[in-house]
């Protein structure tokens, strides 16, 4: 009997000394700011209106572009919002590059700093487009460009062109000849410049990476025939030939056919007209380099005549027009004049080019 009354009495305890779930408490939270102690049996009721379970659900973190960070309740992130706290962090911090490859998260407000020293807001402003000859293009950081220039890369990067500015197309014919032309495309490239070379198709096998190139920088790859010819002593056949094989070589180079024709020596007549279903394009300053071979005289006949809308006749296959290149390409660019393609000048100065006819500038 007394065992039974003991456990009786400490089974009486334990319903006194610990309520049922029913009957334990639990903080709820209101949206502004305020906290009560309500029964689990009551949870439900607060919950219908309004009360939260979780202080987290009744807060939100409220961001200052200056860096600070605030919690506060539900009901006040208007107010707070109203003098220019943001509720996403996103909103007051911004990812600066630097042109090393660095990224950096800052607040709004040390965005000048940070672009004082050297940091940039776009990643595009620290980055270049780069091309290998077999057509693969990466993206590098500023500060990578030299290396990958050593190992045959090069910028494929153009500058837009301003129609309000003047402009002219360097044109070069006879090539590609290794040598000479790379020394030329290096000078466009470092320049950002733009030209048009007239190819001999017969010239172009074992070549094909530099019309690659050509192509890459934004060049334009204008057809010179297949050998070279004198058109107008040719048959329209002849002539259909010499035009359609160089378009071959040059289509399984850079994947397009050429849109513009130089005649050799720039001789044209009736039949050759009718037999080129392409745009001829002659030329308004003659360098007269092919005859000189004189680096200095070549020079001077172009910064001494060159007018706005120019078409420049020039020959890549000489070591001495590379070499007047390399100073007339920065010359003009400082003279203020856009080095565009052909193409590029007819369509910016108004000309449609009909096929058929000839241009010696565009003006």
């Amino acid at each position: 009997m007394k065992k039974l009354i003991s456990f009786l009495t400490v089974f009486f305890m334990l319903i006194v000394l610990h309520p049922s779930a029913e009957d334990s408490a639990i903080t709820m939270f209101a949206p502004d700011g305020r906290t009560i102690e309500v029964s689990l049996a009551d949870k439900d009721a607060y919950k219908a209106v309004g009360w939260y379970e979780n202080y987290s659900d009744v807060t939100k973190t409220m961001y200052a572009p200056d860096g600070r960070e605030l919690t506060v309740w539900l009901t006040e992130i208007e107010a707070y919002k109203a003098v220019g706290w943001y509720e996403n962090k996103s909103d007051v911090t911004k990812t600066m590059y630097a042109p090393d490859g660095r990224e950096l998260t800052v607040w709004i407000t040390e965005i000048e700093a940070y672009k004082a020293v050297g940091w940039y807001e776009n990643k595009s402003d620290v980055t270049v487009l780069m091309c290998a000859a077999d057509g693969r293009q990466i993206t590098v950081f500023q500060t990578q460009v030299a290396d990958y220039q050593k190992v045959g890369w090069f910028l494929c990067q153009s500058k837009e062109v301003d129609p309000a500015k003047p402009m002219v197309a360097l044109t070069f014919d006879d090539g590609p000849k290794r040598a000479s032309t790379e020394r030329i495309l290096k000078a466009l490239e470092t320049y950002q410049a733009r030209a048009t070379f007239f190819v001999v198709g017969n010239r172009i096998p074992g070549n094909e990476d530099i019309l690659k190139r050509m192509d890459a920088l934004g060049c334009q790859v204008g057809n010179h025939t297949y050998n070279h010819p004198d058109l107008a002593k040719q048959s329209a056949g002849g002539i259909a030939s010499q035009i359609s094989g160089t378009d071959y070589n040059i289509y399984r180079a850079i994947g397009k056919y050429s849109t513009v024709v130089r005649p050799p020596y720039g001789s044209v007549n009736s039949t050759v007209r009718s037999a080129i279903g392409k745009p001829l394009i002659l030329w308004s300053l003659d360098t007269l380099d092919w005859k000189h071979r004189n680096a200095s005289y070549v020079i001077n006949a172009v910064l001494s005549k060159v007018k706005d809308g120019d078409i420049i006749l020039m020959h890549d296959i000489h070591d001495t027009s590379a070499t007047a290149a390399q100073t007339i390409i920065p010359s003009l660019i400082q003279a203020g004049y856009q080095l565009v393609t052909v193409d590029e000048l007819a369509l910016y100065k108004g000309y449609t080019m009909p096929a058929h006819k000839t241009y010696n500038s565009f003006r």
